[in-house]
């Protein structure tokens, strides 16, 4: 099946998320999150021009809370519509690892790494962004 066009900027609301991941992240991972996060945020919402921005910075040490202020910083610092960090840290509730948390208020969201590894860690971080995207939009 052909790719559909992307939609043309006047035709439909545009919107842009931004991605800030950690410098940790290796090559492969960040190739196959540039190359297929748009489309897969086009299949999964469409009506909706979706730009990508994707950042990476040093977010070492900080709690889930202050991950998510900082993705807030950044999507007000840099006009995005919706942010979403990736973190190498282990989001946990109680014993349990946790694969996302959300603030839909804010239209911020994390994904954390260690609960991706044990199911493919590039195919599954993609997908978890986009997944994402729905209760931030």
């Amino acid at each position: 099946m052909p790719d559909t066009p992307p939609p043309q900027p006047g035709d439909v609301p545009e919107l842009t998320l931004g991605v800030v991941l950690p410098p940790s992240l290796d090559p492969a991972s960040l190739q196959d999150l540039t190359d297929a996060l748009p489309r897969l945020l086009r299949e999964s919402y469409p009506g909706v021009a979706w730009r990508v921005s994707m950042v990476v910075e040093t977010l070492d040490g900080r709690a889930p809370s202050e991950l998510l202020e900082t993705a807030r910083d950044r999507l007000l610092d840099e006009d995005w519509d919706l942010a979403v960090v990736v973190s190498d840290l282990a989001l946990r509730s109680g014993r349990k690892p946790v694969l996302t948390q959300i603030s839909p208020v804010h239209r911020v969201g994390l994904v954390a790494l260690p609960a991706l590894r044990a199911v493919g860690r590039r195919e599954s971080m993609t997908t978890a962004v986009a997944r994402l995207v729905g209760p931030l939009a």
